[in-house]
Order: C-alpha cells, then structure tokens, then sequence
C-alpha cells in the first residue's frame, strides 16, 4: 500500500507488504529453537546439575560433603592431607605419595607456618577438624596451600588452573540470584540515559565541545601561575622553565581543538540535528519508550531460559570418580566427564543464545523503524504542532503503534530479521573463534610472517562483520519501510548509504556516538551495582567475583543496546524515511525539491547543511 486516502488528502505512507518474508530462514531459526529446547530436555533428562557443587565444595574420604552434610556442617573448606607423624615430605617425591593423601574437611585453611617440611607432619588444632578425623587426619605437612573456591590447594602438587572453568562452571550456578536483576538494573539505567539525552542532548554536544577546551586552558594557567598547588598535588618537581613548556603545551592543545572545533562546527550541528529530530520523534510518539524496557524484559526470560538449559546440558556425563585415581592425575574435584560430545552442544547453545539476543536486537530495531515511519508520513495537527500517527502512540498510555509494529514485525517478518540476524551473529562468531585461535601464533617471535598473515586475516575478519553489521542495521529499517525481504532490503540499503554518505556518515557517527556511550554507562552502573552486591551479599558457594561479574556485564551490555534504540534507529530510519519521500517527489515530478512537506524541521536543516550528497561545510 503506497498511497492512503486520509480526508480527501492523499498521504505518502511506506509500503507495508502483507506478507511473510524469507520464510525458509524463519523455519531454521525455528528449528534451530527446537534443538536447543531438545538438547535442554536432554539435559533434565540425563544430566545431574547437582553434581556441579563440588566445584565449590570438597567431599572427604568418608564421603561427606564439606560444609553441607551432617558432622562437617561447620567446617566449610577442604584439603589434602597426610596422617600424623608421617615421614617428612619430599617435594621432588609427590608422584608416589599422591595415593596417600586424603580429603580432609575444616574450618580453615592451614598454611606454611603449621608444620616443617623437615619434620613428621604434626596434628593441627582439634577445632579446626570433625571429631571423628582428630588426631589421625587433622594433620598438616607444612607447605603453603591456595584457596579455590572451597578448597585449600597445595599448588606445589597439583596444576589446579586445568580445572578452572569448572570452577567458573560452579560459580555461575552459584550466583543466579545476584544475576536474576540485571537485566532489570540495566533496563533502569538505560532508561535514565535516554532521559536524559532526549532532554539534555542538543545541548551536552556543545557543553562537551566548551569543556574539552576550556580543561586544558584552565590547568594550563594553574600550571603556570600556581606552582604550590601542582607540587602539593603531583610528585612532580618541575622547574619554572619546564611548567612553562606545559603550560603552553596545554594551550596549543586548546587551540588545536578549537581549530578542529571550527573545522568540523557542521558534523557538530548535524549531531545536534539528528538529537533534536530524534527528541522530536520521541516528544510526538512517547509511547515508543516503553520498547526497551519490554525488550529487555524478553531478553531476561531468554536469558534465565537460556542459563538453565546450560547448566542442564553442561551437567550431563559428569560423575564422581575414585580418590586415589583422581589424585593420581591430578584431579583434585574428582569429577570427570565421559561424553565429550557435550563441549559441541554447549558450543551451540551459545551460539543460540547470540542468535537470539541478536534477533531480539533486529525486532526492537524494526519496531522503532516502524514507528518512526509511522509518524514521518503523517500531518502535523495544526493545534499542537505535533505528528500524530493514525496508528496511535500519541501517549505514554497510548501504546497500539508500539503493538501493532512487534506484532507486525513478528507476523510478517520473523524470516528477514533472523536471516540479518544469523549474518550478524555468525560474523561476529567467526571473528571471535578466529581470533581465539590466532592470537597466540600472531604474537609469536618464531615465525613472524605467519603472525603477520593472522593479524591481517583478523583485520578483515572484523571489517568483515562491521560490514555486516552496518547492512544489517540499515536493511532493518527497509524492512520496516517496504516489507521487502532481507536481500532486497540490503541492496537497497547499501545503495542509499553510496548516493548520500555524507548524510549516513553523520547520522551513523551520532548514532554510534549515543550507543557507545549509553552502553558503556549501563554496562558501568550495572557491573559496579553487582560488585557491592556480591561484596555485602557473597552467595553460597562463590569462589571469586569474577564469573558474576562477566556474566552481569555481558548482559548488561546486550540490554544497553537494546536501550539506545529509541535514539539509534530512530535517526537511522528517519533518513530512509527522507530517500523514500525524494522517491515520490520524484515520481510526482517535483525532482528539485530536496525535502517535502513531511520532512521534519530538524531534518530539513541537516539537509540543507549538508546537501543532497550529505557533504557538509566547514572552516576548512
């Protein structure tokens, strides 16, 4: 539908077709859900999740659980000893008296100062042990130990870091409560950013243009006219001659950058441009909030789906083994797995996961792209001066656009956003595992021609799927715009970033601009919230901040950017929205006119700044 007739004025509105593009991706990715629910039943089926505790908790010779199960409910920790009054130890003479150690439970690690090296191992303190194992195993030989998780480990003996990812393994299933808000603290945060951009924006860009500088004026004149306060402040002992140096060092800084300042003042109002436009978006369809926090919501259920589906299939073929054999190898958990066909399925499930969150990306950027062509093509009420969509949206309440375009997305469209959705996510693994197996040749002195070659093919490897990206992104809103398949979407995307880069290189520079620092402000917040989380609250069974810490960054970073689509898509469609409208000014014969009477003003102002080819003007 090209054309509706709303009160006898014809108004231009974007073709959306009725029916379901790329319908053989749709299927696959269908299919590839039901695999992973598969491999996730599997797993309740076969796997034993439970097991994975003793990652965290050691069980003594008598089989007993440290710190769970009765009798050596109090002593939390486990270690390897040897029985009182034992021979010296010998360090070179580990391999043959591995079978004689025993997992012993306590309620403290025991460290080098117990015992000597050079003397019979000796008893340690009778309320450091369970009853039962005092005096004959609550002993010590003298060495310094390590702890790891629950355990108190000699690494003179054993190669503990081999079993690490056990270990993180443990650690993610120990931490789903402190998990469980993030992706509700990220939505929060994120949310509070785009407040604050849609209200503060335009002006923070020159703000941040004043204050980058006015920093290094200011510090140069405290450099150069007040030397007490650099000397009680600094460890620096600068002669006057050398704060001088500094000091107008830091103001040809100052004026470097207001040169640069000038040079590029219209890339700073085209920012500007594409804030206000993107504020006005938001200011007429207020509605369109709400989609982020929704999405995220989504992805919260896809991420405690996905975390247990993990932990399921990750948990199958574990079991414990013999003592004295896993000493014997060195290891000290005790647990092995004898189906290494589980590494492949956990494999998938991560790449499931980054499809997923992945398409949940595409959904929320069509939705706002939806939206925003929505409210481009329709008039302005003369009495508020506002766009209003016949879709609705007028409203925070008023939520039917922000339903009708997931729904329409969803209907008529799930093919096209997992087919962008799959390129994406296999660029973007490709890169990674390319990267993991090179790294260590690239860095390698031994042959450098090789390293060489790697880091090039890594180099093409993420333009590669910056490229990807950058089509997929574009291809979305053509999507949304036409109801045209993928394919056909991207070719038209590419074409339109060819005839006008100037006009995509700014919006994109804005738009990245927005993400990056959006993203980097929930991934920050959210990441140190845990941190005092795990730091007041510690759960049972965690052995480092770390894996949590991972865990709630990552998601926070897949939220955050969810979060800045409002601003990022917006923009993005808001310029395919001005090629669709020169199309049919030029179908209609009125090729001279750069905008029409839908173009929004701030629009129109970075069209007239940068021209029909988007170059835009400058000092230089």
């Amino acid at each position: 539908r090209d054309m509706r007739e709303v009160a006898g004025a014809p108004l231009l509105q974007p073709h959306r077709g009725s029916r379901c593009a790329d319908l053989p991706c749709c299927l696959f990715f269908i299919l590839v859900t039901v695999v992973a629910g598969c491999l996730a039943g599997y797993g309740a089926k076969m796997g034993n999740p439970s097991i994975l505790v003793r990652f965290a908790y050691g069980r003594d010779w008598k089989g007993r659980l440290c710190g769970r199960d009765d009798g050596v409910a109090p002593y939390r920790f486990a270690y390897l000893a040897l029985p009182t009054n034992h021979s010296p130890v010998a360090r070179s003479n580990w391999t043959d008296m591995k079978d004689e150690l025993r997992m012993v439970c306590t309620s403290a690690c025991p460290g080098a100062a117990e015992g000597d090296l050079r003397q019979p191992v000796a008893k340690r303190g009778k309320h450091l042990c369970s009853a039962d194992m005092y005096p004959d195993w609550c002993a010590w030989y003298g060495d310094a130990t390590t702890r790891l998780a629950n355990y108190c480990i000699d690494t003179a003996v054993f190669d503990v870091p081999s079993s690490r990812w056990g270990t993180w393994l443990q650690d993610l299933r120990a931490s789903p409560v402190v998990l469980a808000p993030v992706p509700l603290i990220a939505i929060a945060l994120g949310f509070a950013f785009l407040i604050f951009v849609h209200r503060c924006g335009a002006l923070c860009v020159w703000v941040i243009v004043l204050a980058a500088i006015m920093a290094p004026v200011g510090l140069g004149l405290v450099v150069y006219s007040k030397p007490e306060i650099v000397d009680e402040h600094s460890d620096l002992d600068l002669d006057t001659a050398t704060r001088k140096k500094v000091a107008y060092g830091l103001w040809a800084l100052a004026g470097l950058l207001t040169l640069l300042s000038c040079c590029f003042a219209s890339s700073i109002r085209g920012g500007v441009s594409v804030l206000r436009l993107t504020s006005q978006f938001l200011q007429d369809v207020p509605s369109q909030m709400i989609l982020p926090p929704l999405i995220g919501a989504v992805q919260l259920v896809v991420l405690g789906a996905w975390l247990v589906a993990f932990l399921l299939v990750a948990s199958v073929g574990v079991e414990e083994g013999v003592e004295s054999d896993c000493l014997r190898v060195g290891n000290v958990y005790c647990l092995k797995w004898t189906r290494p066909a589980h590494v492949w399925a956990l494999g998938f499930l991560i790449f499931v996961l980054y499809w997923w969150l992945s398409f949940l990306h595409a959904l929320s950027h069509f939705a706002t792209s939806y939206a925003v062509g929505a409210w481009y093509f329709s008039s302005t009420n003369p009495v508020t001066g506002r766009k209003e969509p016949l879709e609705g949206g007028h409203s925070c309440c008023d939520c039917r656009l922000t339903w009708y375009s997931l729904c329409h997305g969803i209907a008529w469209h799930s093919g096209a956003l997992a087919m962008g959705s799959f390129a994406v996510s296999l660029a973007r693994v490709a890169r990674l595992l390319l990267f993991w197996v090179t790294e260590p040749a690239a860095h390698s002195p031994e042959n450098p021609v090789t390293g060489c070659l790697q880091c090039c093919a890594n180099c093409l490897a993420s333009c590669i799927a910056q490229f990807v990206h950058f089509v997929s992104e574009h291809a979305y809103v053509e999507v949304a715009l036409t109801g045209a398949g993928f394919c056909a979407a991207a070719r038209k995307a590419t074409g339109m970033a060819v005839t006008k880069p100037g006009l995509f290189a700014v919006v994109g520079r804005v738009a990245c601009a927005v993400r990056l620092l959006g993203t980097a402000a929930v991934v920050t917040g959210t990441s140190y919230l845990v941190f005092v989380i795990l730091l007041k609250w510690p759960p049972m069974g965690l052995s480092s901040t770390s894996v949590p810490l991972v865990t709630a960054a990552v998601g926070a970073f897949f939220v955050g950017e969810v979060m800045m689509h409002p601003f990022s898509a917006a923009a993005r469609a808001c310029l395919h929205c001005l090629v669709l409208d020169e199309e049919h000014c030029h179908d209609r014969g009125m090729e001279g006119m750069q905008v029409s009477e839908y173009t929004p003003p701030a629009l129109r102002q970075l069209v007239r700044e940068h021209g029909a080819s988007g170059d835009g003007g400058g000092c230089c």
